[in-house]
């Protein structure tokens, strides 16, 4: 398998330092306990009455300070993104990538751009289609032959209840 996707004897122990950089560029914390919303609090008791475990995922997000308190997400487009336009790199857009393919001098991305089929070539490639985007481009192209590519997505169930204290605010979000 590492031959197979040109990573030769990468391990994980390799990759630990870049993991950490990772966390530290998007700003991976858990909520400041002072300020955990009163709503996942009552999530919170209501799980542990029940007996379930109970584990804040950590987030990418940046914490505003007093008086404001303002959370900034730190998704792609604010960090890596921003950070490959400040130094120079280019963004296509509306365009969609249907397969990527490597050549003797790089990348070639079989693509649409503004409407027109065409292929642009590249030394390198930073594919960043989302949960289901990525693993389509890449099994358009042949790269996750002989891996399980079968997805799951979890339902999510919105409820509605009443509780004698406030528990949601303006701008509350999900």
């Amino acid at each position: 398998m590492q031959e197979q996707n040109l990573i030769g004897e990468l391990r994980y122990q390799d990759l630990e330092e870049s993991f950490e950089t990772i966390e530290k560029d998007l700003n991976v914390c858990k909520y400041p306990s002072h300020r955990i919303p009163i709503a996942s609090l009552k999530l919170k008791e209501g799980a542990r009455a029940m007996g379930w475990n109970v584990d804040e995922i950590p987030r990418w997000v940046k914490y505003g300070h007093p008086p404001l308190f303002k959370e900034k997400r730190m998704t792609m487009q604010e960090t890596y993104l921003k950070n490959y336009l400040d130094n120079g790199g280019h963004f296509l857009s509306s365009s969609e990538v249907f397969s990527i393919g490597k050549d003797r001098i790089g990348w070639r991305l079989k693509c649409k751009i503004g409407g027109k089929k065409t292929f642009v070539k590249s030394k390198n490639v930073i594919l960043s289609a989302g949960t289901l985007g990525t693993p389509k481009i890449l099994r358009n192209s042949g790269i996750l032959h002989g891996f399980n590519t079968k997805f799951q997505v979890h339902p999510t169930l919105k409820i509605v209840a009443q509780f004698r204290d406030e528990v949601n605010y303006d701008n509350f979000g999900i």
